[in-house]
């Protein structure tokens, strides 16, 4: 019987169900996958958090956390408890746009849509 890694490494490709490209090298170490095209107006605010995840505090370490940075792409139902709570942090809030609201409500392809935007601060390039 073969393996599951050895089988993944015949292949040469391992896809996940819900997150596309996924690739493994000849070694079988997984390879992160192509950055998904986002349209302007999420990637603008995909950048907009990337820069406070990277505007380092006093310490030296990162401002944000990954559920914080997630909170702040697609938890736009409790935007009032998110500003106040960032707004001390950041000079410049950047509240969610009803055009942005309404790209991750869509009934087929929200939550495609929600994973693809984590995928760009996990994987940004």
């Amino acid at each position: 019987m073969v393996s599951y890694k050895e089988m993944v490494r015949k292949q040469g490709k391992l896809e996940s169900k819900y997150t596309f490209g996924w690739a493994v090298d000849k070694d079988g170490k997984p390879l992160s996958p192509k950055r998904f095209e986002l349209p302007e107006y999420v990637q603008d605010r995909v950048d907009w958090v990337i820069s406070h995840i990277w505007n380092e505090n006093a310490l030296g370490e990162p401002i944000l956390t990954f559920w914080g940075a997630a909170q702040l792409l697609l938890d736009f139902e409790h935007e009032k408890e998110l500003k106040e709570q960032y707004e001390e942090q950041f000079d410049d809030w950047k509240p969610f746009d009803d055009k942005y609201k309404t790209y991750f409500k869509d009934a087929w392809f929200g939550d495609y849509r929600q994973i693809r935007v984590l995928e760009a601060i996990i994987f940004v390039r």
